[in-house]
């Protein structure tokens, strides 16, 4: 059954999942509650009536600080639907950087659970902004009903160029920035997804990876709801409710990061438990060729791989044949464009080193209000990536190096010098280099050789200062003293060789 949707709101993306959704068959699962797409729906509306009581208006943004659990979709639909813009942030974050993000994106609301409560309304409290807190859950019985005898408010037009989302980054500079992401964007993101993966109507997709992320917002919840799928949400990443869920709901796609199917094959998982799953998806960090290899050996289906970034919805490459190149991220989804380039921004061949480069609609608009960081990435459409790697005489490519300084763990972006400057702002400390080390699960973890003026510095003091400031993942994990840290003439610092020099066990998977 379709819904009658006015084709000129098609470009909405709230309107492009709308139109051809499956009404009776299930969108939504969470512990044990199971939403209709018909459900669901009159939820969205419920909630786009709340909104627009609250004084919420079209291009208004809306921080949504929330787990996984249903009430993000049902928030995040209904920002869509009025012309709102949602604004992702991270549950992880500390009250000090969320209150970056809160102040950078300008928002009319805000909500977020019990739980997160406390750090929203300690981040909040000088703005003078709505914060909104709901109890264990959403208080759908208090939402508006529907007008009796009326249709629900009307989906807002959008054009292709229209903002339809904001997620924060930390980039590879400075301060987090919200990359803005258009609804033709997302909507020529979840038609890659569908086509590559594919996604039908019979197929449901665990849903553990965070929804404040590109990877879980775009490529599983918005893919898979355009698609007419079931998603199961999952609050948040626990490794014995996964396999739990899998079994118990039959799950067909899989999407997660390395660390996850380390731990499942580390875990020896008998193959039965994942019987269901039809297809296996790994992005966000580099997928190790023995892993892949090891993977298939033991569960027979291949671990697909694709890359992008925030900054290009994030999918812009698919390796669509893994078992024969398991190294590679494959090649550009249809209709988007990849080349390599030096350092004059001339085009490598095949086997050459070169940044990569993008261009194509899954390409974001910008940087939120930071039009001079927006202009040193994009140029004439052409996103710079500042990942470097080589494509091979059949086209197909390859990530040889991270982008610049970033460290990645577990697909979670850090950048060393925010964290220096929270660690030089001891007032103990005087210099410290932050660098990445291996590690056999999460693929890379922070550490930091810091000079301090006090000799009774340790660790473990050093990681309480930093906890209420830092996200848990950025809080270095291992901290080296040392009386003082070379650099080069120009100031810079060499993070591969720290990084060398200072690693204590190597990944068993390289």
């Amino acid at each position: 059954m379709k819904c009658n949707v006015n084709k000129n709101l098609t470009m909405n993306t709230y309107a492009r999942i709308e139109m051809d959704a499956p009404l009776e068959r299930v969108a939504l699962v969470f512990e044990g509650q199971q939403f209709s797409y018909r459900e669901l729906f009159e939820l969205v509306n419920r909630t786009a009536e709340y909104l627009r009581i609250q004084g919420v208006g079209n291009n208004d943004r809306v921080v949504i600080l929330l787990p996984n659990i249903p009430e993000f979709a049902i928030l995040y639909l209904a920002c869509l639907k009025i012309g709102a813009v949602p604004v992702s942030v991270g549950i992880a974050l500390t009250s000090v950087e969320i209150e970056k993000v809160l102040r950078d994106s300008k928002f009319k609301i805000a909500f977020t659970e019990q739980e997160l409560a406390p750090k929203l309304q300690e981040a909040s409290q000088s703005l003078n902004q709505q914060v909104h807190v709901f109890g264990q859950h959403l208080e759908l019985d208090s939402l508006p009903p529907l007008p009796s005898g009326k249709p629900p408010i009307a989906t807002v037009p959008k054009t292709e160029d229209d903002p339809a989302a904001i997620l924060y980054t930390s980039g590879t500079t400075g301060s987090p920035k919200g990359v803005v992401l258009t609804h033709g964007n997302i909507n020529f993101h979840s038609a890659a997804v569908i086509k590559n993966t594919p996604i039908g109507q019979d197929d449901k997709s665990l849903l553990f990876l965070p929804l404040f992320h590109c990877f879980g917002q775009n490529y599983i919840l918005n893919a898979n709801l355009q698609a007419g799928a079931t998603v199961v949400l999952l609050k948040r990443y626990d490794f014995d409710t996964i396999r739990e869920l899998v079994k118990k709901q039959l799950v067909t796609l899989f999407f997660a990061v390395p660390t996850v199917y380390y731990r499942i094959l580390d875990a020896k998982i008998a193959p039965e438990t994942l019987a269901s799953v039809r297809y296996f998806f790994s992005a966000a960090a580099p997928l190790k060729e023995n892993l892949a290899r090891a993977w298939h050996a033991t569960f027979g289906h291949p671990i697909h791989q694709g890359y992008g970034l925030t900054e290009s919805s994030p999918l812009a490459t698919y390796n669509a044949i893994p078992a024969s190149k398991p190294k590679s991220i494959g090649r550009p989804i249809e209709g988007v464009s990849i080349r390599l380039q030096d350092e004059s921004g001339a085009e490598v061949g095949p086997g050459e080193l070169g940044e990569f480069v993008i261009k194509g609609p899954n390409v974001m608009q910008g940087y939120f209000n930071r039009e001079a960081e927006t202009a040193l990435v994009l140029k004439d459409g052409w996103l710079r990536t500042g990942d470097v790697g080589m494509y091979d005489e059949d086209g197909d490519y390859y990530i040889l190096q991270r982008k610049k300084e970033m460290i990645n763990v577990a697909g979670f972006k850090v950048l060393p010098s925010e964290v220096e400057v929270v660690v030089l702002k001891h007032d103990q400390i005087d210099d410290v280099a932050v660098f990445s080390l291996p590690d056999p699960e999460r693929g890379e973890v922070v550490a930091a050789l810091v000079v301090s003026n006090n000799e009774k510095l340790n660790e473990a003091g050093l990681k309480i200062y930093l906890a209420p400031f830092l996200a848990k993942y950025k809080v270095p994990e291992r901290v080296f003293f040392t009386e003082k840290i070379e650099r080069t003439d120009t100031g810079k610092l060499n993070q591969a060789k720290l990084s060398e020099l200072y690693s204590s066990e190597k990944t068993p998977l390289t």
